[in-house]
């Protein structure tokens, strides 16, 4: 089933940010639907923004898509106002490229990147009218199939799910289709399919385990079918200069979390904190070259267009060559207003000098995670950080100018007492008085400390596995206790997690496949986007245990013993037990464990094994003198306006009016363009657009003025029009004097068009004559302080029928002028309309010309 246009058109004006759910983004990957083996659709278990943010939906889209002979497409978690469309209409969740509805597809892969979305696994199988139970689903129905972090104990989830794709999915995710290939050719059943996938290395294949229990209710260990593996060694991608990587990314249509390109320097960590699941799960650590760096950014800012580079790893200050490559990435991008972030810092001065050196374009807060307030707590947890760090990491970031400073910490680590919450008040304190004694004179901002304190959540695979998380009541104490410490810090905000949402995340990440029960009960009552606060509902949880008869108290407090058989034991990560162990005994003991970088191998069992696993670093080279930054071309000495008017069609129609911008600013670099840009703390370029686009209105009327630091070349616009997005059309241009007024306080009169397809000619003409007639028509609207009451009539100056169209002019000055969506509601509501704006112009004194 393929959801059809007309169909998307009577839905998308109904939900929020309906661009969402429109595709036809930027560079998204047509492939042959017809032509593909084996058809997957990546389906993220959270919202489009949150999804587009992350690195591995973009690695496995690009592996599939350009490296094999198979396609996927992408999906995400609907928000309620498009579920509740969705059914309403009794259409099926559908990808976003070809809108084929998810049971089209041969396989449907979900990415688990925390436990709170488990219940939008569910959610999203419901909405594609999928069995959610793997034994309920026939030959007929899609493989579900996950991974990501959370599958290193896929037990709870385990039950809807037909295959587990445990370590890195590059290369295996091509395997298992491969494999599905030759299982559509030969017409295997089911069970042998999933037989065959369990030989992969790194496929887990639950149905053919059974889980077993002890007399006293306690896991007692998986009980495998003749054939399969005892145990699933995780899958780890050797070189990554050779993996394939997005050099052309897609762009999303609305903003992201993180809308920048994501350079991914390395993966693996050997710090050793023992706390850090993704510290241990994804050993060895292997680093980039940074030849293949270079190539990959410039590749990406060239056919991207965004104006920041994030260079991503679990410790990016660690890379080997960091600084040249830091100097090196600003010296070719730097001057294109292209900055870099380094979202993972270490805690020291040199960590803060990198941070200061990337922000030389662009400015931002700083993030430091000493993650405990004691240096007792802190070698605890072998973080490895001194007091006298932190102090300096401060010292410097104030001198360099920062006025704000995120904190992270935890609460309810083991083997903590009340003094080391107490400390870190104490650490906030120091750290605002070294803001007095070295924040430069001319820096007059008030510094801010922004304090977050997570809840400790024990996770698999670490030395912390074996012990239980504090209890709800404890973790509130803990609060309360570092709250009071805090209070009289007026310069420190204070943020910290749920303690019943800590304790669920605890439960499921410790937890067993008898927690499916709980999940289904959970959905049954509603649950969904439960990492949301909004949507958190913890009374329906607690139905869903009582319900199942299990307490998820139990499962997130209980110790397990060091012998004792673990739900997840079956996955191998790579780690051996024993090295588990003995972390766990050195932190009882206070003892560091030194990082495995530049001192002797600390033996974990990753390394030198018969898989020929190893850490591999970059070339050190030697720093250079850091070249000088080319500063952002200014308005210059003789700068040049143009005024362009633009279409707006198909997606970009479903856009607001800020990501609509976005769309054309990133298309303007992408052009290379000499344009001007904004001077100081956050340069921008100049632009100034006219009124506002609606969402959802189609135009040929969209008015932007460009300021280019010189008059560019003659065919500047043909370059533009090669860098527009599908859907952003450049009409015209013309040259306009740097006093020209404002676009935004000039134009003030609109034409508009609602055409109703196939709609009754009487009752259209009886409504317009009713509204015409009306003196006023009240109408509310959202504002910033809540519902508000405008009177849109007087706006409206004409309003007449073509056909199946109703045409209408509208001004605005003291009056607001109706939005699309609302004269639409007023002419036939409930119809689906297409909206356009026809023109645009400037009235003044009675006289009307174009812009």
């Amino acid at each position: 089933m393929i959801i059809k246009d007309d169909v998307l058109q009577r839905i998308l004006p109904r939900v929020e940010r309906p661009a969402q759910y429109a595709g036809g983004e930027y560079q998204a990957t047509a492939c042959d639907w017809q032509a593909a083996d084996v058809k997957m659709c990546f389906a993220f278990p959270d919202t489009y923004e949150i999804g587009m943010s992350h690195l591995g939906l973009r690695l496995i889209y690009e592996a599939v898509n350009n490296h094999s002979p198979h396609l996927c497409e992408r999906c995400f978690m609907p928000l309620d106002d498009m579920a509740a469309e969705l059914q309403r209409h009794h259409l099926p969740l559908f990808s976003l490229e070809s809108r084929h509805a998810l049971t089209d597809f041969d396989v449907v892969g979900f990415t688990l990147q925390y436990e709170l979305s488990y219940t939008n696994v569910l959610a999203m199988l419901e909405l594609a009218d999928i069995p959610l139970l793997a034994a309920k689903r026939g030959a007929d129905q899609p493989l579900v199939i996950a991974g990501g972090p959370c599958a290193f104990n896929p037990e709870p989830i385990a039950d809807f799910l037909d295959l587990v794709v445990v370590g890195e999915g590059e290369e295996v995710t091509l395997e298992l289709l491969d494999l599905i290939a030759e299982a559509k050719r030969g017409r295997w059943d089911k069970t042998e399919l999933l037989r065959r996938a369990a030989g992969l290395a790194g496929v887990y294949a639950p149905a053919l385990y059974q889980p077993l229990y002890a007399a006293d209710g306690r896991f007692a260990g998986l009980s495998p079918h003749p054939g399969v593996p005892q145990r699933i060694k995780k899958r780890v991608l050797a070189d990554l200069d050779a993996a394939p990587f997005p050099e052309r990314p897609l762009l999303p249509t609305i903003k992201p979390v993180h809308d920048r390109i994501m350079l991914e320097l390395m993966r693996g960590c050997t710090h050793g904190c023992r706390f850090c699941q993704a510290g241990m799960i994804y050993r060895p650590l292997r680093e980039k070259s940074a030849p293949t760096l270079m190539r990959q950014a410039a590749s990406q800012v060239a056919a991207s267009g965004y104006d920041e580079i994030a260079l991503l790893s679990l410790s990016s200050a660690d890379y080997s060559d960091i600084m040249p490559l830091m100097e090196d990435l600003l010296a070719a991008h730097g001057g294109c207003g292209v900055s870099l972030s380094l979202p993972s810092l270490r805690v020291d001065a040199l960590s803060v000098g990198m941070a200061a050196r990337t922000q030389e374009v662009r400015k931002s807060g700083l993030t430091l995670a000493p993650e405990a307030g004691s240096q007792r707590l802190r070698d605890i947890i072998n973080k490895g950080v001194r007091e006298e760090d932190i102090f300096a990491a401060a010292a410097a970031a104030f001198s360099q100018g920062y006025t704000s400073i995120k904190l992270y910490f935890m609460i309810g680590l083991p083997f903590e007492r009340d003094e080391d919450i107490l400390e870190i008040a104490a650490l906030c304190r120091r750290v605002l008085q070294l803001a007095k004694e070295h924040k430069p004179a001319e820096v007059k901002k008030r510094v801010r400390i922004s304090l977050s304190a997570s809840s400790f959540v024990p996770k698999p695979h670490t030395p912390f596995q074996w012990l239980g998380q504090n209890s709800v009541a404890e973790l509130r104490r803990k609060q309360q206790l570092l709250r009071e410490a805090i209070k009289p810090l007026r310069a420190v905000s204070l943020h910290y997690h749920d303690a019943e949402a800590s304790m669920l995340e605890a439960a499921f990440a410790r937890g067993d496949r008898r927690l499916a029960a709980v999940l289904l009960e959970a959905r049954q009552r509603g649950c969904h986007l439960d990492g949301w606060s909004e949507h958190f509902d913890l009374t329906a949880w607690r139905e869903a245990f009582a319900a199942a008869g299990l307490s998820a108290a139990e499962y997130a407090e209980r110790s397990f013993a060091e012998d004792e058989i673990l739900p997840w034991q079956h996955l191998d990560c790579g780690i051996d037990a024993t090295w588990l162990r003995r972390e766990l005994h050195r932190a009882q003991a206070g003892e560091l464990t030194p990082d495995c970088r530049g001192n002797a191998c600390s033996a974990c069992g990753v390394c030198g094994g018969a898989d020929g696993w190893q850490c591999s670093y970059a070339k050190a080279r030697p720093l250079a003198v850091p070249a000088s930054r080319q500063s952002l071309p200014g308005s210059g000495d003789e700068p040049s306006r143009w005024r362009c008017r633009l279409a707006v069609t198909g997606t970009m129609a479903w856009l607001s009016h800020l990501d609509l911008r976005g769309s054309l600013e990133k298309a303007l670099r992408r052009s290379g363009l000499p344009l001007a840009y904004s001077q100081g703390f956050n340069p921008h370029l100049l632009i100034s657009w006219g009124p506002a686009h609606p969402v959802g209105l189609s135009s040929d009327s969209e008015y932007v003025d460009l300021t280019f630091a010189a008059d560019p070349d003659h065919d500047w616009p043909d370059k533009l029009r090669a860098a527009l997005p599908p859907g952003l059309a450049l009409l015209e241009t013309r040259p306009i004097t740097l006093q020209e007024r404002a676009l935004m306080a000039a134009i003030n009169q609109a034409q508009y068009e609602l055409d109703f397809g196939q709609a009754d000619a009487e009752i259209l003409d009886q409504a317009i004559a009713v509204f015409l007639a009306a003196k006023s028509w009240p109408v509310m609207r959202r504002g910033s302080r809540g519902p508000k009451e405008v009177d849109i009539r007087p706006a409206v100056l004409d309003m007449r029928r073509e056909q199946s169209r109703v045409c209408y002019e509208a001004r605005w000055e003291e009056s607001a002028a109706p939005r699309p969506a609302e004269m639409a509601g007023i002419l036939l509501p409930g119809a689906a309309y297409q909206a356009w704006r026809r023109g645009m112009a400037i009235v003044e004194r009675g006289i009307a010309r174009e812009p």
